[in-house]
């Protein structure tokens, strides 16, 4: 057996508005090395990365047509997620538009779709764990970028030998005991 790597043809990548530049190339730069033609529809919240983007990918040569931007709102998205010419769909976002982006492609299973939707990420304290740290880096995980990524941590899970001393020490932190 041996990988056989072959292109699927027409791929629209559709990014959130949260690192837009990051996600955007992440779906791109990959879709375009395998030989792909892409449509982006950047998030109508940061529609210029997008763009940007595209006057980026003329400068260097890529021929016109090889990378396109849609730009627009929920229902560009929705009308490039089912439209019968694209061959591959890369999903960034929430959980509600990636079921449906799902639900409205499961009877294409030639098409690819690649949903990346909202995480539940948790931390996991355990007793060998410095509890003061634990706690710095559970509020710094759940709160960095303002808790507007999907790895940002959604719960915290306490073993309990420990769940009582680490609640206390975060309300004395916070000044509530």
């Amino acid at each position: 057996a041996y990988p056989r790597y072959e292109p699927a043809g027409v791929v629209a990548a559709i990014a959130p508005w949260n690192f837009p530049l990051s996600l955007e190339t992440w779906k791109v730069a990959p879709a375009l090395a395998w030989g792909n033609t892409v449509v982006l529809k950047p998030s109508e919240k940061t529609p210029g990365v997008g763009q940007v983007l595209a006057e980026l990918m003329h400068e260097t040569g890529i021929p016109a047509g090889v990378f396109n931007v849609a730009q627009g709102g929920p229902e560009t998205a929705r009308r490039l997620t089912v439209h019968e010419e694209i061959d591959g769909i890369l999903f960034t976002g929430s959980w509600p538009v990636g079921r449906r982006i799902l639900e409205a492609n499961l009877d294409r299973p030639g098409r690819i779709v690649a949903l990346e939707m909202g995480g539940n990420n948790p931390a996991v304290v355990m007793p060998s764990a410095d509890l003061k740290q634990a706690g710095v880096e559970c509020v710094r995980a759940g709160f960095a970028t303002t808790g507007q990524r999907c790895t940002s941590t959604r719960r915290v899970l306490l073993h309990r030998a420990i769940a009582d001393r680490f609640e206390r020490r975060e309300q004395r932190r916070q000044g509530r005991v």
